[in-house]
């Protein structure tokens, strides 16, 4: 089995909402923004900076003229500060504050879906709505929370809550889309999964900063946040289709802040005292991956598991486990079956509930020297230790995609497996595994039917994997 953190069964249609940010994430207006910021400066001859620029980024405008007023030594009515630079955003709102690629369509796929939208800016709220009005998309918020109209702004998790309470909907059904930490801390703080967007230009200490924050995901464009949050909804996770994988890790395990790597300390030496066999073993994780062909080309790295635990308790460590699953189906004999296994309740993963098998995650000993990985030989050591089939009854093994699952970090390489194999056979050898209780061998269309049917839960990898074998 893979990296999990606990039983999920998939209820469908998992979104009721989402929040989104407008600067920078729903509106292109961080070059209007840039301007207004170097025109302020100007008027009162002083000289800013990109760099500068950036670090405000996500707070409310008050917020922001109130730091530069003191970087700056800027002296002067602070009401009348805020009010010249708020025409300048306004002014440049005007000229040059389109609505950001891919954003109509982001729309338009939660319109489909019947999931409600509100905006949380750090904008006043007047000045947000009229550059909805703008854009043409204004009507479809059911809210819009400004920055003056909260106590505090971003990166306090004020502005979401006070969406949230104005929707009705819990923390858990929604899903926040954002481009600055200031604004995933505050998503964050809130309870809820937040989608980051970055440039796919975006230099890799955006996307780090990004993650640190507490983003699940950080997508290149809001045509990749979009998918994102199909597999939200779906309850599936990020699912991309190849039919080659490759794998390279990085065998130096990268630093992390000193603050962070003393959560992490803290964290382990809590979980050791809980309990005292817990090993902190070497895990491979992924740290990107890209389309390249009809294939997926995945970048790793190798770090220790109590990264991974740190992060399941709530530290933002930007660890993704990489491990294996495939859709075992026996052929040869009449109909194809897939291998499904009900989870043991004593475990920790998905207790009782059920799974394509076999799945684990990739050891340390299958990554050689140059950083390559027999990614096939451990799905083919899985199958034998969890089904009893050596690879000598294997008649093919083929790559058929990646999930990544946006709860609890985990990404899969998937792969189909075909073996002649006697079916009693198989039953036996996955009962002999202590993971599991029961066992059913069924055809691929009515696996998923078979799964929510009986009320007892299925991982979230299952429907995506039959999806990819399609």
């Amino acid at each position: 089995m893979s990296f999990a953190a606990s039983a999920r069964p998939i209820p469908a249609g998992r979104l009721r909402a989402a929040l989104l940010d407008l600067d920078g994430t729903l509106v292109d207006s961080l070059p209007a923004l840039r301007s207004a910021y170097h025109r302020f400066l100007a008027a009162h001859d002083r000289t800013g900076s990109d760099e500068e620029f950036a670090q405000w980024n996500g707070p409310p405008l008050g917020q922001i003229v109130a730091g530069l007023a003191a970087t700056h030594a800027i002296f002067g009515d602070g009401a009348a500060l805020l009010d010249e630079y708020a025409r300048l955003v306004e002014e440049a709102y005007v000229a040059e504050a389109p609505l950001a690629p891919g954003a109509l369509a982001l729309l338009d796929w939660f319109a489909h879906e019947g999931i409600a939208l509100a905006l949380v800016t750090s904008a006043p709220a007047r000045l947000a709505s009229a550059l909805l009005e703008q854009g043409g998309v204004r009507s479809r918020f059911t809210a819009l929370v400004g920055g003056d109209e909260v106590a505090h702004g971003k990166p306090a998790p004020d502005g979401y809550r006070e969406a949230l309470a104005r929707l009705g909907i819990e923390p858990v059904q929604a899903v926040v889309i954002e481009d600055s930490p200031a604004g995933v801390s505050a998503a964050r703080a809130a309870g809820v999964r937040c989608v980051a967007v970055a440039p796919g230009v975006a230099p890799a200490s955006v996307r780090e900063e990004l993650t640190h924050a507490g983003a699940v995901a950080v997508a290149a464009s809001l045509d990749e946040a979009r998918a994102i949050c199909e597999g939200l909804h779906r309850g599936s996770g990020r699912v991309v289709r190849a039919a080659r994988i490759v794998v390279k890790v990085d065998l130096v395990e990268r630093p992390l802040r000193f603050e962070v790597a003393r959560q992490i300390d803290a964290t382990w030496a809590a979980a050791v005292s809980e309990r005292p066999g817990l090993r902190d073993g070497e895990i491979v994780a992924l740290t990107s991956w890209r389309a390249s062909g009809d294939g997926v080309h995945v970048d790793a790295e190798l770090t220790h598991y109590r990264r991974f635990l740190a992060q399941r308790r709530g530290i933002p460590v930007g660890v993704h486990p990489l491990g294996v699953t495939a859709v075992t189906r026996l052929t040869g004999r009449g109909d194809d079956r897939l291998v499904l296994g009900r989870r043991a309740s004593g475990v920790t993963q998905y207790p009782g509930c059920w799974e394509l098998v076999p799945s684990g995650g990739i050891a340390r000993r299958r990554v050689a020297t140059d950083g390559s990985v027999d990614v096939e030989g451990q799905v083919l050591e899985e199958l034998e230790e969890e089904l009893g089939v050596p690879s000598e009854q294997v008649m093919a093994i083929v790559p058929v995609g990646l999930i990544e699952d946006l709860d609890d970090g985990v990404v899969d390489l998937c792969y189909r497996i075909d073996v002649d194999a006697d079916e009693e056979a198989v039953r036996r050898g996955i009962l002999r595994h202590l993971e599991y209780i029961a066992v059913e061998l069924l055809p691929p269309a009515e696996v998923v039917a078979f799964c929510t049917g009986r009320g007892e839960g299925m991982v979230p990898t299952v429907p995506a994997l039959i999806d990819l074998l399609a």
